[in-house]
């Protein structure tokens, strides 16, 4: 399979899981701001797997995260912090395997890796400055 084949196959898959993010019950379209920050994140997540040498990719990816981390309310805290812990410790190339598709599997969720990480950072000094400013409520 072409890499141009995997490229359109995969901006396809994404643009329905945006859809599906964004979408309430009723069919109409929710856009907020988290989902849409989120949103961003997991595209260019997966447009920088497909392009190799772009030196602000690294940059880009952190800052989507650290915004993205900003929006992340208490109970989800402790899942984000996990799945970036699961895919920066190896989770990412476990599709790695599958023929023609693997190695950008593994680029795209090692991306999205790096997205959840800075995500976590955010998350992590969020929590930190509510117990330690007062009067600073916390996220629940």
């Amino acid at each position: 399979m072409s890499n141009l084949k995997i490229f359109a196959y995969g901006t396809g898959v994404l643009l329905w899981f945006v859809y599906a993010l964004l979408k309430k019950s009723n069919g109409e379209i929710h856009m907020s701001l988290d989902k849409i920050v989120w949103a961003v994140a997991a595209i260019a997540a997966i447009v920088f797997a497909f392009i190799s040498g772009f030196e602000w990719g690294g940059l880009i990816l952190a800052l989507l995260g650290l915004a993205s981390g900003f929006f992340i309310k208490g109970d989800h805290r402790r899942a984000v912090i996990l799945a970036a812990i699961f895919l920066i410790a190896g989770g990412a190339g476990a599709l790695g395997v599958i023929p023609a598709a693997g190695e950008y599997l593994t680029a795209i969720f090692t991306n999205y890796g790096a997205v959840l990480s800075a995500a976590s950072l955010m998350v992590i000094v969020m929590a930190t400055a509510e117990r330690l400013v007062p009067g600073m409520p916390a996220q629940s």
